[in-house]
């Protein structure tokens, strides 16, 4: 016992004179450690985009917030103030998502071929058909929205990338064309469709194309390294009302994507399907409402 009890002297004589150095050579204790480099964790965890809109936007509104929404017109006229303050609750939310800057990003290169394309006014609209639709209440974001889920930036998913091209390719004529400024001439347009996207566009035979299509991200702002802003649509309900604006989230014009592909050698080599797919996007353009100019790409 007196041996044990001496042990249990000399370490615990140990562990003060430890503390004593380390103190004064300013050397945290463990504690101390744990808790700065909790605080510091928690300092990195900053919202992303993607989550302020999805999450955010929704979490801060409360029950009586929708109780408010859901009152007919007459009864939001006796609760006027009210409604201009939880209008004022949903606008602070969405200013603090299109105000976000884009800070510098590290992408990383996928596949074997890339191109860069510049957004165009009035912007990109990608993933409208996602629900965000809150009962009525002015000055929502309406519309949906594509974000990555890690990075919280928009995005354009490769399926949709894919789609788009693959969808060209009805018009024989049109590829054709593109393919003559290249000065490539082939015999048969639908042999190139499915090497590149597997079976015959709307086939019942399940087949496997040759090249990948990844996701396009931004890699940079406009000039004031902005990638969002808001915008409105206004249906016209009944022909001698005043329509009400529908406000949603766009991409603004300036902002530079990214799009990467996984191409092989086969009918036409792999340079030459990254030239084709960059002169489709650039002439169709991407995502909702591309018939009234959103979607557009300049090099």
């Amino acid at each position: 016992m007196l041996l044990a009890d001496a042990f249990d002297k000399y370490v615990e004589k140990n562990k003060k004179d430890i503390f004593n150095e380390n103190k004064k050579n300013g050397v945290p204790s463990v504690e101390k450690k744990l808790e700065k480099d909790d605080k510091q964790k928690k300092s990195t965890l900053k919202p992303n985009i993607g989550w302020l809109f999805y999450k955010d936007y929704f979490s801060s509104l409360d029950e009586k917030d929708y109780e408010l929404m859901l009152l007919t017109k007459e009864e939001k006229k006796q609760k006027e103030k009210e409604i201009k303050d939880l209008e004022s609750k949903i606008n602070v939310k969405v200013l603090n998502i299109i105000n976000k800057i884009l800070k510098p990003l590290n992408i990383e290169d996928l596949g074997n071929s890339s191109f860069t394309l510049k957004t165009t006014y009035p912007g990109l609209l990608i993933g409208s058909g996602y629900s965000h639709e809150l009962p009525d209440i002015k000055g929502q974001a309406i519309l949906g929205f594509n974000f990555d889920y890690t990075s919280g930036l928009p995005l354009i998913a490769g399926g949709s990338i894919k789609g788009l091209l693959r969808s060209a390719f009805e018009y024989q004529e049109y590829i054709i064309e593109l393919l003559e400024k290249q000065k490539i001439r082939i015999d048969n347009i639908k042999d190139l469709e499915v090497e590149i996207f597997g079976q015959e566009n709307k086939s019942d035979n399940v087949e496997q194309g040759n090249d990948i299509f990844f996701d396009a991200s931004i890699i940079k702002g406009n000039d004031n390294r902005k990638i969002l802003a808001d915008d409105y649509i206004t249906p016209h309900k009944e022909a001698i009302k005043n329509p009400i604006p529908l406000r949603f989230l766009k991409v603004l014009p300036g902002v530079t994507f990214k799009f990467q592909f996984l191409l092989k050698d086969g009918i036409i080599k792999k340079e030459q399907k990254l030239e084709l797919f960059k002169e489709i996007i650039l002439d169709l353009g991407i995502g909702s409402k591309t018939n009234v100019g959103y979607g557009k790409f300049q090099e």
